[in-house]
């Protein structure tokens, strides 16, 4: 053998064993490498789809035109729409109504589609008068946390739940509505107010709600701009502003000559001097919940910048947070901390998105 050819074998079995330990060191590494778990990749996408889910549904309730607060019925034929039964929902279980919300076919990564259910006050359809923010819930999740809807993504099909169908149609283009096929546990029995994301014996639904505090703070906040601009318009129109309304029980809502502070005089100022409200205003009772203080330069507001030498505000007194019964003539049963006293001229800011369990009165310098 020339000396050439055995070096040149020797060069090339060295570039093999080179390749071969390239080789067996990837295999190593890829045999221990963390790889991305199938389970969590689809409760991720899972969770995208109940988040963008749950932000149209409060988007349709907080701009809703005839009753701000309303949220659509479950889709009961998987048509895409919200179905009803005269005035009730066909269903307090049922699909998505995505068409209804104006968004695109949301599904889980298994292909199937969200399953949707609504409190039975807040429902669009309800009857439930008068609707506002302070309206009872009765739909729980996991027992003690109260929602006013829930969106639900069965994932993947456990033991016994066959007979799933690609969009769920059958001949007749009803769908299949078992919802024992797609949901477990609490999630699939008859009892509409109780829903679960843990369970005893198997569950594997990605659940989201909407809470209080993510919904009605902006209605709130949309109907104390309201009675902002009115006594505003009321005050540009007749160059001053009303008294307060007493704050008592079964009130009028009709300001009493020389009274600083109480419930929004919305009677006196409807329709006067160009102050207009919506129907809603007063058909679902906002002026129940509204505080108002005229007392110029007098107002202090704690957290406030200026907080001193105000002249006119607006306080929205929000949902009860203790159970405390209402109506009530009793200011302790509807605001907190130092709103609580009637007669002082001060009133306290907080930030009410932090702090919504115990803290939810909104404050509206009307008149600096």
């Amino acid at each position: 053998m020339h000396l050439y050819s055995k070096h040149k074998q020797q060069g090339l079995a060295i570039i093999v064993i080179f390749f071969i330990l390239i080789l067996s060191g990837l295999g190593i590494f890829l045999s221990t490498a963390k790889l991305p778990n199938h389970n969590h990749f689809e409760q991720s996408t899972s969770t995208e789809a109940l988040q963008t889910a749950k932000q149209a549904l409060i988007n349709f309730a907080s701009t809703h035109t005839l009753r701000p607060g309303s949220l659509p019925c479950p889709d009961f034929n998987n048509d895409g729409f919200a179905d009803t039964i005269g005035i009730n929902c066909q269903a307090r279980l049922g699909w998505l109504p995505f068409r209804t919300l104006g968004i695109k076919d949301l599904r889980d990564t298994t292909g199937e589609r969200l399953w949707y259910a609504v409190d039975q006050n807040h429902q669009q359809s309800s009857l439930y008068t008068p609707f506002n923010s302070d309206t009872p819930i009765s739909l729980l999740i996991d027992g003690n946390i109260n929602a006013l809807a829930v969106i639900l993504a069965p994932t993947t099909a456990l033991n016994g739940q066959n007979g799933r169908v690609v969009n769920d149609y059958n001949t007749n283009g009803n769908a299949n509505r078992d919802r024992r096929r797609y949901l477990e546990e609490n999630n699939a029995n008859n009892n509409f107010n109780i829903f679960s994301t843990t369970a005893a014996i198997a569950l594997n639904d990605r659940l989201d709600w909407i809470t209080p505090r993510e919904l009605w703070p902006q209605i709130e906040t949309r109907v104390i701009n309201i009675a902002k601009n009115a006594l505003l318009d009321y005050n540009t129109a007749c160059g001053t502003v009303p008294n307060a309304a007493a704050f008592i029980l079964n009130p009028s809502f009709t300001s009493q000559a020389g009274l600083n502070e109480g419930y929004f005089p919305f009677t006196s100022i409807n329709g006067i001097c160009t102050a207009t409200f919506p129907a809603w205003f007063s058909g679902q009772n906002w002026p129940s919940l509204l505080y108002y203080a005229n007392n110029p330069n007098q107002i202090n507001v704690l957290n406030w910048n200026p907080s001193s030498n105000i002249d006119t505000i607006l306080v929205m007194m929000g949902r009860t947070l203790t159970g405390t019964s209402r109506p009530s003539a009793n200011l302790t049963d509807y605001m907190e901390a130092n709103n609580q006293s009637i007669g002082d001229n001060t009133f306290e800011y907080q930030d009410v998105k932090s702090r919504y369990e115990v803290f939810n009165d909104i404050i509206e310098i009307v008149i600096p």
